[in-house]
């Protein structure tokens, strides 16, 4: 039996699977390359909340992660909302869940997509689904990237707001994974206990191909170059 911390866990997030400017060519490159033990997709994988134009390669990933022997763990995102109802089920291999929590070399690790940390207008998913049923048509018609352009604009007071409110939320985890933000990141303090505490952001697949790589007792952020 392998032993569990010799394990190389895998996390990647928003590939948005459907939408115009995701990068599934370079996903699925990665998927058959990468040598790993366990894969947890962490939130908007598929692009559900817009109006999705699958290609071929979007099948190929599926048909990857259904026939893959590997443990492959699905939380689900805003973007997946439509499939809210399939947590704590399964499809094939896959696991669908809207958390998930373990402990790797006495540190106890929470991920989760992290659209329920946010304020204002996310919060609203009748909205959303028709702001980005817009942004969906504004993006295929003029072939634009709107939701990268959108990223760059926000300021840096911004992503450390959304950083303290996750501090904030007292989650007791050691380690906490997100996605969401699109914005790949790792963030390192000490709590008022002495316990060393990690942020961690996995990115994107649509413009900075980044994942999150747990193995040999380290959590490491790093990018596919194709």
């Amino acid at each position: 039996m392998q032993n569990l911390k010799d394990i190389c866990r895998i996390i990647i997030s928003d590939v948005h699977l459907g939408s115009i400017s995701s990068n599934e060519s370079d996903l699925l490159r990665f998927l058959k390359e990468k040598e790993f033990d366990e894969l947890i997709i962490n939130g908007d994988f598929l692009d559900l909340i817009k109006c999705p134009d699958f290609k071929p390669s979007s099948l190929e990933i599926i048909n990857y992660l259904i026939e893959s022997e590997k443990r492959i763990i699905y939380i689900i995102g805003n973007h997946d909302s439509p499939i809210k109802s399939f947590s704590e089920k399964r499809l094939a291999n896959v696991e669908f869940k809207t958390s998930h929590s373990f402990t790797y070399f006495d540190r106890e690790y929470f991920i989760t997509h992290g659209d329920n940390y946010d304020s204002g207008l996310v919060k609203y998913s009748g909205l959303m689904k028709i702001i980005s049923l817009a942004q969906d048509f504004i993006e295929r018609t003029l072939n634009l990237d709107l939701s990268s352009m959108l990223s760059k604009i926000i300021k840096r007071k911004e992503r450390v707001k959304s950083f303290w409110n996750i501090v904030d939320s007292k989650i007791e985890s050691d380690v906490v994974i997100i996605g969401h933000l699109h914005r790949p990141e790792v963030l390192i303090w000490v709590d008022e206990n002495s316990r060393v505490k990690t942020y961690a952001n996995t990115g994107d697949w649509v413009e900075n191909n980044t994942y999150i790589e747990i193995s040999n007792g380290l959590l490491r952020l790093k990018k596919f170059k194709n």
